[in-house]
């Protein structure tokens, strides 16, 4: 791969005036970044070339530190990119190599199918579902071919879905942040087509995840003082509305909430609201708040956590997805259920406050 990832390196600096050029990779390719970088400068001697370290989340640049060694061109190997704040050097984002990209690239689907029979044969796991990530979909379609396995889950309810073994082709990273939404599965096994093609599917073991989870959620329902917490760049007027919808539902609870303005959340900042008892961060997936959360010693929960965690809705529930970092979803379940608590509270007289906006420090 980094024969791949130099030409790609190679490319964006002769098509500007850079000289100084800093590299940001996921943590999968340091490596080969590396090797691509050596080779690299002697390539292009009038050129310096640095490494970064990987992606604090998908897509995030890390201009601070292109900024530490005055680069004058980011390179990001990644998914879509947030936008970078206004000064920062120009970003050339590269794909990374997919099937066809390179002479090399081979993924075997046949071995990954044995490994995937092998450990249903080990675990007593009932029959797989194929899913993949975007740009894996003939990937997807040779290994549900070897298993004799479903591809996609059309036509499944999730009671149904729920049932089965769940194969997932894409990068580790995206994996793990779809796992989530395959927590109550009987398995979830990953293949990556390509950095793992010779390898067993690595098992995401749900049980600790959810544990934690729910454990979070146990202690968020003690708490009075609500921080809600807006990340993500692009889709702001859903994502003001999801975070709007939370304010809501605690006003509704006779909890106190407070929208803060943060940027990229981190425990760092939060840590700066000592009186907040605990968070909702809207627009991120799981696996960012699991980051926060291990340095964090208060709840910091998801929009769906929230509802779970003041008793609206089920833990888990068996009609829809849970763990779904679609907003639109989060607010047509949340229309439909602030309905009812609304006519409800009419009916006592608790209503006359609801039109009043959060308070926000």
């Amino acid at each position: 791969l980094h024969s791949v990832l130099e030409a790609g390196v190679l490319s964006a600096v002769e098509g500007s005036s850079a000289r100084r050029v800093a590299l940001q990779v996921p943590r999968s390719l340091s490596g080969e970044a590396a090797r691509a970088i050596w080779s690299l400068e002697e390539k292009c001697p009038l050129t310096s070339f640095y490494l970064l370290g990987e992606p604090l989340r998908p897509g995030l640049v890390d201009v601070v530190g292109a900024a530490h060694v005055d680069a004058d061109l980011i390179v990001y190997v990644g998914e879509e990119v947030v936008p970078v704040p206004e000064g920062s050097p120009p970003v050339v984002r590269l794909d990374g190599a997919k099937r066809g990209s390179s002479s090399s690239f081979f993924f075997d689907a046949a071995a990954a199918a044995r490994a995937a029979r092998e450990l249903v044969a080990v675990g007593d796991l009932p029959p797989f579902v194929v899913l993949s990530t975007a740009g894996y979909e003939a990937e997807a379609r040779e290994v549900a071919s070897e298993l004799g396995a479903d591809l996609g889950r059309d036509g499944l309810t999730e009671a149904e879905f729920r049932k089965r073994a769940v194969l997932f082709v894409g990068s580790r990273r995206a994996a793990e942040d779809f796992a989530p939404q395959c927590a109550a599965c009987r398995a979830c096994l990953t293949v990556d087509p390509e950095l793992q093609q010779q390898e067993h599917p690595q098992v995401l073991s749900m049980t600790r995840f959810l544990a934690r989870r729910r454990h979070k959620i146990d202690r968020a329902a003690t708490a009075e003082r609500y921080g809600v917490v807006v990340d993500g760049a692009g889709r702001v007027e859903l994502l003001r509305a999801a975070a709007d919808e939370c304010a809501a539902c605690l006003d509704r609870a006779n909890k106190e909430a407070y929208v803060l303005a943060l940027g990229v959340p981190t425990a760092t900042k939060l840590a700066h609201f000592a009186e907040l008892d605990a968070f909702v961060v809207v627009g991120a997936d799981l696996r960012v708040l699991e980051q926060i959360s291990a340095d964090f010693p208060k709840p910091i929960l998801s929009p769906f956590e929230l509802k779970v965690s003041l008793g609206l809705v089920d833990w888990l529930p068996t009609n829809k997805p849970f763990y779904s970092n679609d907003l639109t979803h989060f607010l047509s379940v949340e229309k439909t259920t602030d309905q009812g608590d609304d006519d409800q509270g009419e009916g006592e007289g608790e209503g006359d406050d609801d039109g009043e906006p959060p308070p926000a420090f």
